[in-house]
C-alpha cells in the first residue's frame, strides 16, 4: 500500500549558515546519539543537525534553538534535529520523529523566509510562530493539535503537480546537494474549517483545531477538539501549558 503523507507549511525553506539547539530542561534520562556515538545529556548540553535525542522512562526534555523556538519531548520519544541553520534574519528548524510526543512552541519570525517544521512517518508539520502538538503512536499514526495560530495543510502530491514545488540546496553536512522539499511562501489565508477526506486538498488548521492522520496517511478525523476531552487532561499536557506560561509564551 502507498503511504500518503500530509504536509502543514508556511515557509520556505533555505540553505544557510549551521546553527544549534541548547537543552533547557530535563528530568530523567535523556540520550543524544551522534556520529555512531552516544552520550547522556545534560542540562545546558549543545546540540546540532544530526542529533538523535530519546528520552527514557519517565523522563522529559525541553530543547531551545537559536531562535527562541522550543520543543518538548516526553518519556520514550525520540526527536532527530534535521536541520537549524540561519541566514541574517532568518532561521530554518527541521526536526523529524519517529515515536512519541513533541510539543512544539515556536517564536513568531520577523523574516519571512523562515520556518519550523516537525515531520513524522505519516505527518509535516510547519509554521511560523504557533504552538502544537505531535503524537506519533507505535503503528506510526500522527495526532496533531494546534493550540495558537493557524497553519496550512495540503497533500503534498497535489503541490508536486503544480506550482508550489521546487528544489533547494541541502546545507553541507545536512543532506545532500539538489533535496526536494515541498514549500508555500507567506500569504494570506482562509480560516478554519472543516473538511472531508475526499476535499483534502488544502485546508487551514486554527487554534483548537485537530487532525487525526491513520497510518497508511489517510485522514482518519480532524476538527476541533475540547479543553475538557480526554487527551487535554493528560498531565503531559497540563504540564506544558504550565511551562508555556512559566516562560511567559
Amino acid at each position: 500500500m502507498i503511504k500518503r503523507a500530509f504536509i502543514l507549511l508556511c515557509a520556505t525553506l533555505l540553505t544557510a549558515a549551521l546553527a544549534g539547539a541548547e537543552v533547557t530542561y530535563m528530568v530523567g534520562s535523556v540520550s543524544v546519539f551522534r556520529g555512531g556515538e552516544s552520550f547522556s545529556a545534560s542540562l545546558g548540553s549543545r546540540l546540532k543537525g544530526g542529533d538523535i535525542v530519546h528520552t527514557g522512562d519517565r523522563s522529559r526534555t525541553e530543547i531551545a534553538f537559536d531562535d527562541g523556538s522550543l520543543v518538548r519531548l516526553s518519556s520514550n520519544s525520540d526527536l532527530t534535529i534535521e536541520r537549524s541553520s540561519t541566514s541574517g534574519l532568518a532561521t530554518s528548524t527541521v526536526v523529524s520523529s519517529t515515536g512519541g510526543r513533541l510539543w512544539s512552541t515556536v517564536t513568531p519570525f520577523t523574516d519571512p523566509a523562515s520556518n519550523y517544521v516537525v515531520k513524522t512517518p505519516t505527518a509535516t508539520a510547519a509554521c511560523r510562530g504557533t504552538v502544537f502538538r505531535t503524537d506519533v503512536y507505535p503503528d506510526t499514526s500522527t495526532l496533531l493539535r494546534v493550540y495558537d495560530g493557524s497553519v496550512e495543510l495540503w497533500n503534498p502530491m497535489a503541490a508536486i503537480e503544480g506550482p508550489m514545488f521546487w528544489e533547494t540546496e541541502g546545507t553541507e553536512g545536512e543532506g545532500e546537494s539538489g533535496e526536494r522539499y515541498e514549500v508555500v511562501g507567506p500569504h494570506e489565508v482562509s480560516g478554519p474549517h472543516e473538511v472531508s477526506e475526499e476535499q483534502w486538498t488544502q485546508v487551514i488548521l486554527g487554534g483548537m483545531q485537530q487532525l487525526y492522520i491513520a497510518p497508511d496517511g489517510s485522514v482518519a478525523a480532524s476538527g476541533e477538539f475540547s479543553p475538557e476531552d480526554e487527551l487535554e487532561l493528560d498531565e503531559w499536557v497540563t504540564w506544558n501549558h504550565e511551562r508555556d506560561a512559566e516562560l511567559g509564551r
